[in-house]
Order: C-alpha cells, then sequence, then structure tokens
C-alpha cells in the first residue's frame, strides 16, 4: 500500500510540474525605430515571414532568437522556453525593409500570439513585438 501511495503522489508531482507555465515578464513599450508586420498569407501553426522595417538612419543587426507568447485568460505565457537558435548577425541597413522566416518550435495550436524580437542599433538595443492569432 506504501509504494501505491508513494507511486500516486511521485506522479501527481510529475503531473503538476509538467502543467506549469512561465507567465512572461515582458513589458510592452511604443517604439517607433524598428518595426515587424507578418507578411500577407505567410502565417501557418509553424512559421511565419516578417516583414521588418528599419525606420533610423543607424545601422543595426539582429538574429533568429525571439520569444513566442501566448495569450491564456488574459495574461500571456511563454510558450518557446526550449527551443534553440543559431546565432549568425543579419545586418539591417538605414532606413530600410527586410524579410525574416521565423520558424516556430512546434506546431502552434489555435489562439492568440506574440513574438517579442530584439534590434541591435548603433544607438542600443530596441525591442519590438507583434500579436497574431492562429485560428
Amino acid at each position: 500500500m506504501k509504494r501505491i501511495l508513494t507511486f500516486l503522489l511521485c506522479f501527481s508531482l510529475l503531473f503538476s510540474l509538467a502543467a506549469c507555465k512561465t507567465e512572461s515578464d515582458y513589458t510592452s513599450t511604443k517604439q517607433e525605430k524598428v518595426s515587424m508586420t507578418v507578411k500577407a498569407d505567410t502565417l501557418t501553426n509553424t512559421g511565419v515571414t516578417l516583414v521588418i522595417k528599419n525606420n533610423t538612419d543607424e545601422m543595426g543587426n539582429y538574429g533568429y532568437p525571439f520569444f513566442l507568447e501566448k495569450q491564456e485568460k488574459g495574461k500571456w505565457y511563454l510558450v518557446n522556453e526550449k527551443q534553440a537558435f543559431i546565432l549568425p548577425s543579419i545586418l539591417l541597413e538605414p532606413n530600410s525593409v527586410a524579410e525574416h522566416k521565423a520558424v516556430f518550435e512546434g506546431p502552434l495550436s489555435k489562439g492568440k500570439y506574440r513574438m517579442i524580437k530584439s534590434f541591435y542599433l548603433d544607438s542600443g538595443t530596441v525591442t519590438t513585438q507583434i500579436e497574431f492569432e492562429i485560428k
């Protein structure tokens, strides 16, 4: 009987740990130096093509990493905690537009998401976000 109770306790503990979600600590701030939009007809549950616009006279760069969050009951939760990225530096010319294909860690379920991405300009780091919905 003790073994069964111990097993059930361990199983329930593992199950509860697996269900834990990391709530986002990102605070959205308005900035106009770099913007992102979704390229028409590219959003799927496995990836998206972003249109990135550098609205400054500064040279910049960015990489593949991004944070992906899903909104549940009015709160944002990190989705891609364990996603690995390669780390090349992609140049972002002054006053230019670039396209960037982002691949998600796995197929996304239906819901509202936001992608948070950082860009590095001569004047410092700029972080921007874009929200989208998987239907």
